[in-house]
C-alpha cells in the first residue's frame, strides 16, 4: 500500500508545497512528469526530485508503480480492506486492535500546547462556531452536545453554499470558530478559516493530515488519526479527542462548568413529571 509519509517535521517548505498538490492530485499523478509537478506546485525540479527520498521511494517511477497498484479507492475498497485485516475468529478483538493504533499515533503526533490552546480559547470565546461536512457533521454535533452542556453558546454550521455566509456573518475577534477538516475536505472549509482570520477570530483545525493548506489557514492544529489514507476511516480517535478536551475544560473551568451541569441536574430533577429523562 502506498504510504504517505508527509510527516511535517521531515518537509521543507518547498517540500511541503509538492505534498499538498499530491495530496491534491493523487488520481492525476499517474499522467504527470517531474516537471508538471513543479509548475503546478511552485517548486523547482530538484526539489521534486529529491521529495521522492523524503517520503520513502526511489523517484517518481517507483511512487507511481507503487500507486498502480492500489486498487480504485471506494467505500467498497475500504471496507473489503478492512475485513482482510481482521480475523473471523476474533473480528472484535482485531479491530479494537487497529483502533488502538490510531490513537497511538494520535496521541503522539497531536501537539499538546496546540491542545492547552485550544482549551483556553474555548474557555474564553464568547461564541463558538463549528463546521464539519460528511461524517465529520456527527462529531460537530457530539462536540455542540457537550459544550451546551458546559453552557457555552455553540452555533453549528449545518449549511454550505451561499447559506453558510448567514452562519457567520456576525463572527468577530472574541468568538472561537472550530473546523474538522479531513482529507477531501469540502472549499467551505477553507473559506472559513480564512473568513475567520478576516475578522481576527482564532481558529481550530481538527485534521487528519499532516501536511495541507487548511493547516497554514488555521490557528491551532489538533492532530487525530482516523486511518491511512486508502483504509476505511474510523471516528474512534477523532471521539476520544472531543471528550478529552471536555475534561480538560471542566478540569481548567472546574467551578462554572460544575455550575452549569448542576443547573441542567436541577431543571431535569424540577420537570420530571412532565418528561422523563434516561
Amino acid at each position: 500500500m502506498v504510504k504517505l509519509n508527509f510527516e511535517s517535521k521531515n518537509l521543507s517548505h518547498s517540500q511541503k508545497k509538492v505534498a499538498d498538490f499530491i495530496y491534491k492530485q493523487l488520481e492525476s499523478l499517474p499522467f504527470l512528469t517531474e516537471q508538471d509537478i513543479a509548475r503546478q506546485s511552485g517548486v523547482s525540479i530538484s526539489t521534486v526530485s529529491r521529495f521522492w527520498n523524503v517520503i520513502g521511494y526511489n523517484n517518481l517511477k517507483h511512487f507511481k508503480q507503487q500507486l498502480k497498484s492500489e486498487k480504485e479507492t471506494t467505500p467498497v475498497v475500504k471496507m473489503k480492506d478492512k475485513m482482510e485485516k481482521v480475523a473471523d475468529h476474533d473480528l472484535f478483538s482485531e479491530m479494537i486492535q487497529l483502533e488502538m493504533r490510531n490513537l497511538a499515533e494520535t496521541m503522539n503526533s497531536l501537539a499538546r500546547s496546540d491542545f492547552n490552546d485550544t482549551v483556553n480559547q474555548i474557555i474564553q470565546a464568547d461564541q463558538i462556531f463549528l463546521y464539519g461536512s460528511g461524517p465529520s457533521h456527527s462529531l460537530c454535533e457530539l462536540l455542540q452536545f457537550r459544550l451546551n452542556r458546559l453552557g457555552y453558546r455553540i452555533h453549528h454550521i449545518s449549511k454550505g453554499g451561499w447559506e453558510l455566509f448567514e452562519s457567520v456573518g456576525n463572527i468577530g475577534q472574541s468568538d472561537l470558530l472550530i473546523v474538522f477538516g479531513f482529507a477531501n475536505s469540502t472549499p467551505e472549509s477553507k473559506l472559513l478559516l480564512d473568513l475567520a482570520k478576516e475578522a481576527q477570530c482564532p481558529s481550530v483545525l481538527i485534521t487528519d493530515m499532516l501536511v495541507s493548506n487548511l493547516r497554514d489557514a488555521a490557528d491551532l492544529v489538533l492532530y487525530t488519526c482516523r486511518g491511512k489514507m486508502f483504509e476505511f476511516h474510523s471516528l474512534v480517535a477523532p471521539v476520544a479527542l472531543i471528550d478529552s478536551l471536555t475534561v480538560a475544560i471542566v478540569k481548567k473551568d472546574e467551578k462554572n462548568a460544575l455550575h452549569q451541569l448542576q443547573n441542567m441536574y436541577e431543571l431535569r430533577k424540577k420537570y420530571s413529571s412532565f418528561i422523563q429523562y434516561k
